[in-house]
Formats: structure tokens, C-alpha cells, sequence
């Protein structure tokens, strides 16, 4: 599997356990003001995650790149892009990559629309009701013919004019919508939409904002309650709009749960002794993941020639450097002007896709992996000087030593005027669907 692709399926299963960790261990629990931490630290371990994906999308670029092979012999040898010959098919080795790449980003193309859609209609809101300003927030009075729940937004307090002027209702849902305010719940639901844009295609980015969403309201409830004298009457209230939806993935409305579970966590009560155990369980679980990751990143070692891993080596500088004596006539590595295959590099990749093929004996064996070949492109373009430099058998070293033979003639290279000899490294690396 591409590096892309692994990199964002390992970030999207840390986050996911890591959210299951906190279903289990913390969900239940009153202590809402921790919890709120732990769904953060969750947050932005899930950005730590997915935003490590650019600079593999950069990497892998740079790997397919014409940068040498080095590291197969004592020499330095140019080293072409790598062609991925399928079972049943031959393909360039950026195809699954740009494929998967454009998915995903489209996805979050998707998900950014939606995001910005959201922006635009509390916006407009704002645009187009009263104002009344207090000391810390403005509450935006919606026209009474406006069904919208009441819901806040950073130091904005939306709420329905009929519902602001009934004394004995507003006072109380103003107070839920100021904990909300006061402790800027907005931030929380802003980062997990966010994540939700990165991670689009991973349902537990939504079961944490869900869960994000839920605490919020456990702890305007709580805050509302220390501030009021009729527990009972709020209760009620909460009854009564619990038949309200939400209508914006960025507010923060009034009542949107399920109704017992508000009303059972009013009632529970903390358990420092239980906190402490499943704080213990998180942590335990936090550095397994983080430990899991980090021994996922590191360079694995190549057991066998089909996996090993080939390091670049920096070639000193010079114009063109010298590789090797044959018959008193240089062989260079790099030159003024390069051998190029007629039609260029997409011609070139047209013509290895049309006549690699498989070999039956290395489907029926089951083999797979990369062929080196290295091979010279003589002063009058023809290629001469074969070799295998790494093999995996099966049939496939012949197969790729068949097709580099039979390539037509190169535009040969120069150097200072003057055709000369220039040796390529070619990967081929074959893969069984």
C-alpha cells in the first residue's frame, strides 16, 4: 500500500481506539470539565496525525523523482522513475497514489464546502436580525416567524424574539447559552470540525465531535443549575425543547440530545476514586498508541531483495563524473545534455507499460517485487551493457532485461559537444493484483 494511504489509515485507527477508550472509560462519568480535556487532547492527537500526510505526499513526489539508485554498487549510476508492472496490467507507480490522492482530497474539498456553508448561514443571521450588546456577548434577536433553535457562536447568543421576550423562559436558556459562551465551547466544536475536514472518511471523527457536542451540554447544564433557584422549572424547559433539531454544525443550541441522558447526568454525581482508574487506563492506552505509531514510522530492514529498501546516495559534485574504464572509452553518470528516449519520458513509460508483461511462472509462484537493471546508452543511442543488478527470479529479471534489449534508440548524451556513454539504473517493480 502507498505511503498515503498507510499514513492516514494509521492515523484514523489511532484516533478511533483512542475514542473508544474514552466511550468506555470516561463517558459515563460527571467529571465534565476533564472530559472536555481528554476529548481535546484527542483532537489534537488526531491533528498530530493528519497533518503528518503532507509531508509524506511531499516525500513521495520527491521518491519518484529522477534522484540515483545508489547503495546497489560502488558506482553512481542516474536512476529512472520506477514502473509498476501489475498481473494484469502495467501502470506508472504515481497511478494508485494520485488516484487515492485525489479521493481524499476531494473529500475534504467536500467537507471544507460544507464548513464554509455554515460560516455563510450564521452570517447571514447576524446580518439580517436585531442586535442587543451586553458586557461579554450580543444577543442576535431572530425574526418570530424564524423556526431556528436557539444556539450560540462565540460571543454570539441567537435566540428567537418571541422566546427573549417571555421573561420566565429566556432567563434561563440564556444562562444554558452563556456557560456555552463563557467557556467557549465554540473552540472545541470549530477544532472537531476541522478534524472532521482532515479525516473525512473516518466515522469515529464524527462519534468524537458527537461526543464533544454531548459534554457541552452536560456542562452548560451544570452551569445553569448553580445559577438558578428552580431546579424543577429548568428541568421542564429542558423537556420542552427537547423536540428542537440542530441546524448548524458550528452552534452550540440549546437542546439537541437525547433528553434522559441530560436529565440522568444532572442528577449524577463525581467519583474521584473511578476518575483516577480510567485516567490511569487513558494513559496506559495514549502511549501504547503513541508508541504503536512511532514503531510504524520508523524505516523497516530488508529480509529479502522484493522489500529492501534503497537509499540515495549524494553524488559528489562535478559536471560529469567519471564511472568506469572500459576499453579506454568513459562511461558517465551525468552529462551536459542526458540521453533521452525519443518522445521523452511519457513516451518512454508508454512503451515499457506495452511490452513488460508478467511472467506466468511468477504469478504461479506467487512472486513479486523489484528488478534492477542497469544498463548503457552507447555514443549512437543504442543500449548495450545489460545487467541485472537485483533480482527476485520467477522470470522477471528475463522479462525486464527482455524489454530494456529490445528499446529503441536514444537521442544519445553529450557532453561539452561530444556524444559520450551514460549508464541508467531502471527499477521495475512487480506486483501481483
Amino acid at each position: 500500500m502507498e505511503p498515503i494511504a498507510t499514513y492516514l489509515i494509521q492515523s484514523a485507527i489511532s484516533l478511533s481506539v483512542l475514542i473508544i477508550a474514552y466511550k468506555l472509560l470516561f463517558s459515563k462519568q460527571a467529571t465534565f470539565t476533564a472530559n472536555r480535556i481528554i476529548l481535546l487532547s484527542i483532537v489534537m492527537f488526531g491533528f498530530a496525525g493528519s497533518l503528518g500526510s503532507p509531508v509524506l505526499i511531499k516525500q513521495f513526489f520527491i521518491s519518484v523523482s529522477n534522484l540515483p539508485v545508489a547503495g546497489l554498487t560502488d558506482n553512481i549510476n542516474i536512476g529512472l522513475q520506477e514502473i509498476t508492472v501489475q498481473a494484469n496490467s502495467v501502470t506508472s507507480s504515481l497511478s494508485f497514489s494520485n488516484l487515492f490522492l485525489i479521493l481524499y482530497l476531494t473529500g475534504s474539498a467536500i467537507m471544507i464546502i460544507r464548513f464554509l456553508f455554515s460560516i455563510f448561514k450564521i452570517v447571514r443571521l447576524y446580518s439580517i436580525s436585531k442586535k442587543i450588546k451586553t458586557d461579554f456577548y450580543t444577543i442576535v434577536l431572530l425574526n418570530k416567524h424564524n423556526n431556528t433553535p436557539t444556539f450560540s457562536f462565540f460571543n454570539l447568543l441567537f435566540i428567537n424574539e418571541d422566546l427573549y421576550l417571555n421573561a420566565n423562559t429566556s432567563n434561563q436558556i440564556i444562562k444554558h447559552e452563556e456557560v456555552h459562551i463563557t467557556q467557549k465551547h465554540s473552540i472545541d466544536i470549530l477544532l472537531s470540525e476541522l478534524l472532521i475536514i482532515l479525516q473525512w472518511f473516518n466515522p469515529f471523527a464524527y462519534i468524537l465531535k458527537k461526543a464533544i457536542a454531548e459534554n457541552h451540554e452536560y456542562l452548560a447544564d451544570r452551569g445553569t443549575i448553580a445559577a438558578i433557584e428552580n431546579i424543577s422549572e429548568y428541568k421542564v424547559l429542558v423537556l420542552s425543547h427537547s423536540i428542537q433539531q440542530r441546524t448548524n454544525i458550528l452552534a452550540n443550541n440549546f437542546s439537541y440530545l437525547l433528553i434522559k441522558k441530560r436529565l440522568k447526568m444532572m442528577e449524577k454525581q463525581k467519583s474521584t476514586f473511578r476518575m483516577t482508574l480510567s485516567t490511569i487506563g487513558f494513559v496506559i492506552i495514549l502511549a501504547m498508541v503513541a508508541l504503536s505509531c512511532s514503531q510504524e514510522n520508523k524505516p523497516a530492514k530488508a529480509a529479502e531483495p522484493s522489500t529492501q529498501a534503497i537509499q540515495p546516495e549524494t553524488p559528489k559534485p562535478a559536471v560529469a563524473e567519471k564511472q568506469q574504464q572500459l576499453e579506454n572509452d568513459t562511461i558517465y553518470s551525468v552529462v551536459e545534455n542526458m540521453p533521452e528516449f525519443p518522445g521523452g519520458k511519457k513516451a518512454f513509460f508508454k512503451y515499457l507499460s506495452d511490452n513488460i508483461k508478467y511472467p506466468a511462472q511468477a504469478k504461479k509462484k506467487g512472486i513479486q517485487g523489484r528488478v534492477f537493471i542497469n544498463f548503457t546508452v552507447e555514443k549512437d543511442g543504442t543500449i548495450s551493457d545489460i545487467n541485472v543488478l537485483r533480482g527476485i527470479g520467477g522470470g522477471c529479471d528475463k522479462e525486464a532485461v527482455r524489454v530494456v534489449k529490445t528499446m529503441p534508440r536514444w537521442i544519445p548524451g553529450k557532453q561539452y559537444g561530444k556524444a559520450v556513454r551514460v549508464n541508467f539504473n531502471l527499477p521495475v517493480k512487480f506486483v501481483l493484483n
